[in-house]
Formats: structure tokens, C-alpha cells, sequence
């Protein structure tokens, strides 16, 4: 099983079979740098927890096991048992090793292909001393870069059995090509995904019938079945929240003090709840495990790991409350000026350049001066309460 954690502190997990999981021990209150993040594997009767080596010295972002039940581990931490690993780990079951010199900055999200290659993604641009711009791969004895990389940072990973990885973030360029906050890498070329998401993903992940799921920024749950977007849900406070397909493409979603199924049309919250944030989810049959910042789930307490029975799927999720479609905005080019229609006076149109980099930013307006700007291409971005609407590209001459 591949799974991964971004977020806050005092988040305990377990691997249903691996019989790992992690206990962020340190302030109560925050948990921020200068606590102390300690793996910790539970035994089988689910009430003992023994340390993992010395763990390591800041917070946790990331967890994946591999094929061969080897646990990577990405994040802030520098340290992990003592030894110098740069933000990224990995435990053979007796003890912390290095990869190699690991990553300039932290790792936000690692996950597993199918080739069993370790990939990890987040605010970094270096590995093993090499750019990498915000993605690279482990082979084992190496991090390398996967392709060009991306724009700008990497929230979330996604593998699928096919060999594609999926990348979400808040990049808007991925290789050479535009990709608005989701990617393909099929493993030789980048390419985006139904047109780019709505907005920046935080979370991703797929079922076995192709469709990927995605949470954004804009606190939307989103659907792409191949090419075009559509909503699922309006998840306030669920941003940043875990996202889980089983097998019969029944989707989980954990966010603010719930878990929610969605099944055939239908909308479940499993379980009563939990008193805070859910940041992971793993199912193993019809046991829900469920990590996060929480201390009781369902009344009962339950420090920041609790189990639920779930109810068999009714397959892939089918259902759509409103189209994703953007709303009509166009622009041209006339003199000095970039001049808009369909703008509103909540909308933010964004310059960026080929590289990522945003030169301007106006708010509400249906001209745009841009004189002060260099002859060269541009992206125009468009977006409306955290959704993209339009976008574009613009020749300076």
C-alpha cells in the first residue's frame, strides 16, 4: 500500500500488515520545529508501541512503503537516527539509512510506481546536489529528476498500475508545457491532465476505472473521467484533507472532524466523526484506519489513530453536483493595454512568463496596463474565488 501525509503535528499511523506507524511527540499545542517527530511500530494486538531508532528531528510530511515493505519518509527533519539525511529517509526495519545527500528543502509527498521506483515531490529544487525543480525519482542508489520537473511547488503524488505518475500542486508549467496544478508523467514526456485542474491541488489520488480525484485549494472535491473536470462536492474546511479509492472505486475523503464516503450517487459520513483533522486514511477489507490530529474519534478516545467498519462500495463515484466548466472570459491585446470581458470584481488575473515567474497582478479590472513589461511570451491567468476561469497565452512585442 502507498500512502502519504501532509500537514499538522500528532498524526499517528499505521500500515495495516506492516505494523508501522508514526507518533509526533512534542508540544501539545503546535507541534511546530524544535518538537520531535518519533516513528514508532505497533505490535499486533494494537495496544503496545515500541520506537523506531531515534527518529527523527522535525515534522513528518510524507510516508510510503515500498514493495518490499522498506518505509521512505520525507518532511522538514534533517536528522533521522542521528545520521544527516537531508529531508528524506528510509527504514529497512532495523534501522534509519540515508538517500543518498537528499533535497536542499522539504518533501510534501513520496508515493510509488509501478516499477517500484520511489518518487517524491515538494518545495525542493536540488537532490543528490542535482536540479530537479520540485520532483525526482529514486532508483536505489540515486535521486534523479523526472524530466524537467515543475514550475513551482509539488503537493501530492499519485502512481497507477500503468506506469503514469501524477503530480499536483501549485505549478502552472510541468516539462515545457502549461499544466494549471496537475501533471502526467507517463515516463519519458509531461503532459497535462482534462485541461489543468480548477485550482491548486493539495491532494490526489485514482481508481481502477481511470478517473483521478483531486482536492484544490477552492475547497472543491473534483472528478476528471478523462478529459473533462466536474464537481463532487463543495468540502469547506476539508482542504489539505486525505483522499482514498478502494477497489471497487468507492471514494473516501478526510478532512475537518469527518470521513466521507461517496458510493454510487450516494454521500456517507462514515462513522460519527472525529473532535479534529483526518490527514490519512488506509483500508484494509472493510476496516477504514484513519490518522490524524484528532484525540477522540466517534466519542471514544483514540489518539490520533481509530479504526471503522465500512460498508462494501457501490463502484466508481458517478455522480456530479455541477459542471467545472470555467465561465466565459476573454481578453485581446489593444496598444498598452490588456482588455477584458466577462471580468468580475473579485477576479485576479495573474502575468506569469514561460518559466513560472508572475510579473503582475490586477484585481477586478477590464484593462490591464502592461508597457512596463519586457518584449517576451506570457501566460495569462484568470481566477475567480480560487478557480482558474480563463487562461491564455500573450506575445509582448
Amino acid at each position: 500500500i502507498a500512502s502519504h501525509y501532509r500537514g499538522a503535528a500528532r498524526l499517528a499511523w499505521f500500515m495495516p500488515g506492516s505494523r508501522v506507524g508514526i507518533n509526533h511527540a512534542g508540544r501539545a499545542s503546535s507541534g511546530f520545529p524544535g518538537s520531535v517527530v518519533n516513528f514508532q511500530s505497533r505490535e499486533r494486538n494494537g495496544s503496545v508501541w515500541a520506537a523506531l531508532g531515534a527518529g527523527v528531528d522535525s515534522t513528518v510530511r510524507a510516508l510510503v512503503f515500498d514493495r518490499n515493505q522498506i518505509l521512505y519518509a520525507g518532511g522538514d527533519f534533517k536528522k533521522a537516527g542521528g545520521l544527516s539525511v537531508n529531508h528524506v529517509a528510509q527504514w529497512n526495519g532495523s534501522g534509519w539509512k540515508a538517500m543518498g545527500s537528499g533535497m536542499n528543502r522539504s518533501v510534501l509527498a513520496m508515493t510509488v510506481g509501478s516499477d517500484g521506483s520511489v518518487f517524491a515531490g515538494g518545495i525542493f529544487d536540488t537532490a543528490d546536489g542535482r536540479g530537479v525543480r520540485h520532483v525526482a525519482q529514486w532508483n536505489g542508489s540515486a535521486w534523479s529528476g523526472v524530466g524537467s520537473g515543475t514550475s513551482d511547488v509539488v503537493n501530492a503524488l499519485y502512481a497507477d498500475k500503468g506506469g503514469n505518475l501524477f503530480v499536483g500542486g501549485s505549478f502552472i508549467v510541468a516539462g515545457d508545457d502549461f499544466a494549471y496544478y496537475l501533471a502526467k508523467w507517463d515516463g519519458l514526456a509531461w503532459s497535462e491532465v482534462g485541461k489543468g485542474a480548477p485550482a491548486p491541488v493539495s491532494s490526489v489520488t485514482g481508481d481502477r476505472f481511470g478517473n483521478l480525484y483531486a482536492v484544490c485549494s477552492n475547497n472543491t472535491l473534483v472528478k476528471c473521467d478523462g478529459g473533462a473536470w466536474s464537481v463532487i462536492d463543495s468540502i469547506r474546511n476539508f482542504y489539505g484533507s486525505a483522499l482514498l479509492c478502494d477497489s471497487s472505486g468507492t471514494l473516501y475523503a478526510g478532512g475537518s472532524r469527518r470521513v466521507v464516503q461517496y458510493a454510487g450517487g450516494v454521500v456517507r459520513q462514515v462513522g460519527s466523526g472525529t473532535d479534529s483533522t483526518v490527514k490519512a486514511l488506509v483500508l484494509r477489507g472493510s476496516t477504514l484506519f484513519v490518522g490524524g490530529s484528532f484525540f477522540t474519534a466517534g466519542g471514544k478516545v483514540s489518539p490520533y489513530i481509530a479504526a471503522v467498519g465500512v460498508n462494501p462500495g457501490n463502484g466508481a463515484v458517478s455522480y456530479s453536483r455541477r459542471s467545472a466548466a470555467p465561465p466565459v472570459v476573454r481578453f485581446r491585446h489593444v496598444g498598452p493595454n490588456l482588455v477584458f470581458s466577462g471580468i468580475t470584481a473579485e477576479d485576479r488575473i495573474s502575468l506569469y512568463s514561460l518559466c513560472g515567474r508572475r510579473l503582475e497582478l490586477f484585481e477586478g479590472v477590464t484593462h490591464a496596463t502592461i508597457s512596463g513589461i519586457s518584449p517576451q511570451p506570457l501566460v495569462v491567468l484568470v481566477e475567480r474565488r480560487g478557480r482558474t476561469i480563463a487562461n491564455g497565452l500573450l506575445l509582448v512585442q
